[in-house]
This record gives structure tokens, C-alpha cells and sequence, in this order.
């Protein structure tokens, strides 16, 4: 059996591989990113990160793909699913997403990013320049939350905010039944959405999630922050920018988006200038992104590995057809 490791290797790459060596001396690994290495066609297993889907065409005898991420849309789910492929992802990094959306919410609630640039410049806020109290920052407490998405990002961020006394809804597409930290459960977008005060998306992007928030779903909202924590292209990127131009939304804080960077070269983020709103904070898409949550993948993909070596099967695989 063969594995291919589709990956420029840093320590803790090497780390993982060392160890699993030692479990499986009988597999041989290749350690590539060149397509025309003989070792991508005789590939039984491949894991990495972005494995394109030129190596999923050169590797006829692969069996399992592994990535360590927890977003699977960048994939070629459709020859995957064609060729039965068994596709694992990692969902550890899903605590520190939480972590994030939070960071985000206080961050915005909290005006610590306008409030730290105004301050450089000698320009004070609050009670020190004379401002009433409800010109400052506001309190996450007591605030209704909808949680859109109840997955480990979603279950993850309402443990954070129990602590914070929020009225914490849930939506999901199939059953409603609610347990703790969850208050609420609800399969209706518009009616999970209305009367919140903070909307949270943590959603996968599929055929049936795209674009789903909309301009009728934004208007759901009125005066709500919008976080998104899940992937652009689920919300309506016009609809979403029209309601923060607009004063529909309080405001948004969002972490994924529609435009990426190619190479060097000044990106921003949309096709629409989001970045000269004032209600809106931007973050470079990194909620999974630190040293804990990246090695914590990296050893889940490592795990799911083990089991499908052991047992010929993996029940927490990817469903190529629904896209997570």
C-alpha cells in the first residue's frame, strides 16, 4: 500500500509522519508535490491540504483522501463521489473558529478597532471626551443569538456564550429539538433570524447553502451584527453589502470572503468596497488558523487514517453528495 503525502513539509508535518511510519512500516510514503512523481499514480491513500484534482485523476487506486481542514468545497467532491472515494476532514480546529466569532463579536460590540486607531491619533471616547454611555461600547450580555449552523463551530461558540447570559438559538435544516447550550432550535431561516441581535454563520458551502442569505433574510434582521465564520459565497455578497450600506444591519464581522489573493499583490476582499464601510471589521479568514488548531488537524487526519487502515471504513467521512 501506498501513501501520498501531497504537502511541503514543515516539523510538525514530519513529526506526524515519523510517528505513523512507526504504526505502518509496511506502507510506503512519497513526499511530493510534483505530478509527474511515479509516486502520485500508485498512490492507495493521499492526504495534504489543497490536493487539486489533477492528482485525484493520476491517483487510479486511491481509496482515501485526507485533508486538514475542516472546508471540503475547494475538492473535486463529484470524482470523489464518482469513484467512491473515502474523504476525510478534520473538525478540531471547529473550538478555535468559536474562539474567533467571539473575538469578533466583542471585538465589534466592544469598537476596539476604530477606538485604538482614534486613540494613536490623541482622540479619546467615552466619559473622558465627555460622550453619554450609549455613544460607547455595548455589552454581549443578555443579547439573543442566533447561531446559524450547529456543528462543532456553532456548538463551540454557544458554550462560549452561555457564560454571557445570551438568549442562543439554533438553526439547523432537520430537527428542532433543542438541548443546552442551545435555548432554541429552529428549522425556519427567516424565524431563526428575527429578533436576533447577533446572527452568526458558521454553515458549509453547498449547492443548497449558496447565497442563501439574502436580501429577504438580511431584512429579517434589522439593526442585527452579522458574523461570518462559515464561507462567503453563502451570503449574497450584493444583498449583504446593500444592507450594511444601507443602515439595514448594525453591522457585520466577517472573517470569510469572496476574493482571495493570487500572489503579492493588494487584494481586497469583494467585489464590493466593504472595506470602506464603518460598521463593517474585516479579518483575513484565519479562525482556524493558529498553532493549536492547525496541529490538532493535522493529528485528527492522522487519526481518521489509522481507522480507515484498520478497518477498511470511516463513519465520520465527508459525504461527497451533501459537501460535508
Amino acid at each position: 500500500m501506498h501513501l501520498l503525502v501531497w504537502f511541503n513539509l514543515n516539523d510538525l508535518w514530519r513529526g506526524e509522519l515519523a510517528a505513523f511510519r512507526q504504526r505502518h512500516p509496511e506502507i510506503e510514503v512519497t513526499v511530493t508535490t510534483d505530478l509527474e512523481d511515479p509516486g502520485v499514480a500508485e498512490a492507495d491513500l493521499a492526504i495534504g491540504t489543497a490536493v487539486p484534482l489533477s492528482v485525484v485523476e493520476r491517483a487510479h487506486k486511491l481509496r482515501f483522501l485526507g485533508v486538514s481542514l475542516a472546508g471540503v468545497d475547494h475538492l473535486p467532491l463529484e470524482l470523489l463521489h464518482q469513484r467512491g472515494i473515502t474523504l476525510a476532514a478534520a473538525h478540531t480546529n471547529g473550538i478555535y473558529v468559536a474562539e474567533r466569532a467571539l473575538a469578533l463579536i466583542l471585538g465589534f460590540l466592544g469598537n476596539i478597532a476604530p477606538y485604538d486607531r482614534d486613540l494613536r491619533q490623541g482622540k479619546w471616547h467615552g466619559f473622558a471626551a465627555g460622550e453619554p454611555a450609549d455613544a460607547a461600547w455595548h455589552s454581549l450580555r443578555g443579547a439573543s443569538v442566533t447561531l446559524l449552523g450547529t456543528g462543532s463551530i456553532g456548538q463551540g461558540l454557544a458554550r462560549l456564550l452561555a457564560p454571557f447570559d445570551c438568549r442562543i438559538t439554533g438553526y439547523r435544516r432537520t430537527n428542532a429539538l433543542a438541548s443546552p447550550p442551545f435555548d432554541r432550535m429552529n428549522t425556519d431561516l427567516i424565524e431563526a433570524v428575527t429578533g436576533a441581535h447577533i446572527v452568526v454563520c458558521s454553515l458549509p458551502l453547498t449547492e443548497e447553502t449558496r447565497g442563501v442569505l439574502s436580501a429577504q433574510v438580511f431584512a429579517a434582521m434589522p439593526g442585527a451584527l452579522f458574523v461570518n465564520v462559515g464561507r462567503g459565497a453563502i451570503a449574497d455578497e450584493a444583498a449583504l453589502y446593500n444592507a450594511l450600506r444601507e443602515g439595514v444591519l448594525r453591522g457585520a464581522a466577517i472573517d470569510t470572503w469572496y476574493r482571495y489573493p493570487a500572489g503579492d499583490a493588494a487584494t481586497h476582499p469583494g467585489a464590493f468596497p466593504f472595506h470602506t464601510l464603518d460598521n463593517v471589521l474585516l479579518s483575513p479568514h484565519l479562525g482556524g488558523y493558529t498553532p493549536q488548531a492547525v496541529a490538532a488537524s493535522l493529528r485528527d487526519i492522522f487519526r481518521q487514517l489509522d481507522i480507515f487502515l484498520k478497518t477498511g471504513d470511516l463513519p465520520e467521512a465527508v459525504d461527497t453528495r451533501r459537501r460535508y
